[in-house]
């Protein structure tokens, strides 16, 4: 068994989920690159932009789905603008992943 946590924010284009194991140890952290966020009182939904980056413990990171993406551009069903989109999120979390992490638990985004 594996205990999940999901962390979702308005105003961001991804959602961080934190993979635990029943003893409490870290087994990781993946990324979902999104868009459109809306967290209401009973429900949280988005748009999945099929990108997503995986995070071990030690912080290494694997981009997954990188041709679906290529895929779904290929054939439509993903635009221009959501493949910039797409990158910038991905350059963000890459390169801001230690504060994203730190931040989660911070009072700024528990308020």
């Amino acid at each position: 068994m594996i205990i999940t946590i999901a962390h979702y924010w308005k105003n961001r284009n991804y959602i961080l989920w934190e993979f635990k194991e029943p003893d409490g140890s870290l087994k990781g952290y993946l990324f979902h690159i999104c868009k459109n966020v809306d967290i209401g009182k009973n429900y949280v939904t988005y748009e999945d932009l099929e990108l997503d980056i995986w995070f071990s413990p030690d912080g290494n990171a694997t981009v997954l789905d990188q041709d679906e993406v290529n895929n779904c551009f290929n054939k439509g069903l993903i635009y221009p603008d959501e493949i910039s989109l797409i990158e910038e999120q991905k350059e963000e979390v890459l390169t801001n992943f230690k504060s994203i992490i730190k931040g989660v638990w911070s009072e700024k985004d528990i308020n």
